[in-house]
């Protein structure tokens, strides 16, 4: 299946699922009597203490496991790519479109068997959270249609991602074949031994090993010995980039799925002003200048924040959360 039609495909059941739900919710509210609560004062339905925490605690447990199937894929993926297509590659400065096909199929049921697996344990973990921090402050809803929501969210980031890993590793293996063929020429044969270890990396480690190469010819190291080297580099890198995909798909869907869980009472009348969401870093020594600028920022539920992110992460490995701040329900308590 080529890329187009990938896209064609998930295109067309986010357009059926958006369809259900909204027919769905429909029905919901024509059934359902659901009082608009009276707007008083904002209040926090959770501290960020407990939102923080629990992110820690979901990264703690998910994402070894994330990194250890990640880690997997792009071994198998090297184990598949024969000899004669990295050759093909090299002659023509791209894979050849079979072996694009082969990794775009492996992409996409990675991440649609163990990305989705982890995306619901994380979207579980923070929708959880919210619905009994929603309940303990008044807000009576039933959340018939929040999984809906997260599912649509999943099948659109789904193929965002399969196009996103696929076209890094093409990138990557074009840049050094690029530059082994028209800046610093390399025999194919060598050039096929350091290819293989590159796949699952992006352009910028990509380059990391090849220049580690480049240093150890130079000085005269054997070739065995080079080879050697370069894997455990590559490896290196591949492991720190899962590291960077698990932590930020995580946090990605926790906080995807704590504003598609307040939506979603939103949505259905339950305030009478839409809530505001404060984006909050986690206020230790590892806050980077990106999000640091941003804590305790305040903008609307819909709206973006300085950096024209709605959300966090505000890049990879990024571990900051949004609270959400909205009026105290009728017979609500603080």
């Amino acid at each position: 299946m080529s890329v187009a039609a990938l896209r064609r495909d998930l295109a067309e059941a986010r357009d059926d699922l958006r369809a259900l739900r909204e027919a769905s919710e429909a029905r919901l509210r024509a059934a359902r009597d659901l009082r608009p609560v009276e707007r008083k004062d904002k209040e926090q339905i959770l501290t960020a203490r407990t939102v923080e925490q629990k992110l820690e605690a979901l990264l703690r447990a998910e994402e070894p496991r994330l990194v250890r199937w990640l880690v997997r894929e792009w071994k198998g993926q090297r184990a598949d790519i024969t000899d004669e297509e990295l050759l093909d590659a090299i002659r023509t400065g791209d894979l050849p479109l079979q072996t694009i096909w082969h990794f775009q199929d492996r992409y996409t049921d990675f991440v649609n068997t163990k990305m989705v697996e982890s995306w619901s344990a994380a979207a579980g973990v923070s929708s959880e959270m919210w619905q009994r921090g929603l309940r303990r402050a008044g807000v009576q809803h039933r959340f018939d249609f929040l999984g809906n929501r997260i599912e649509e969210w999943t099948s659109q980031h789904s193929a965002e991602l399969v196009t996103h890993m696929l076209d890094q590793q093409r990138q990557a293996l074009r840049n050094v074949i690029r530059y082994h063929t028209a800046v610093e020429p390399l025999a194919e044969r060598s050039l096929v031994r350091l290819l293989r270890p590159l796949v699952g990396l992006t352009p910028r480690q990509a380059n990391q090993v090849r220049a580690l190469r480049e240093e150890l010819a130079s000085q005269g190291v054997r070739a065995r010995r080079i080879d050697e080297q370069v894997a455990r580099l590559a490896l290196r890198n591949q492991r720190i980039r899962a590291q960077t995909i698990a932590r930020t798909e995580l946090a990605m869907a926790y906080n995807n799925a704590a504003q598609l869980t307040v939506k979603d009472v939103v949505d259905a009348g339950g305030f009478e002003s839409a809530p505001e969401k404060v984006w909050r870093t986690q206020k230790d020594e590892r806050v980077c200048p990106i999000c640091g600028p941003l804590h305790e920022q305040r903008t609307w539920l819909d709206g973006a924040f300085e950096n024209g992110s709605t959300l966090p992460p505000a890049h990879p490995r990024c571990r900051c959360v949004v609270l959400y701040e909205m009026p105290t329900p009728l017979g609500g308590t603080s």
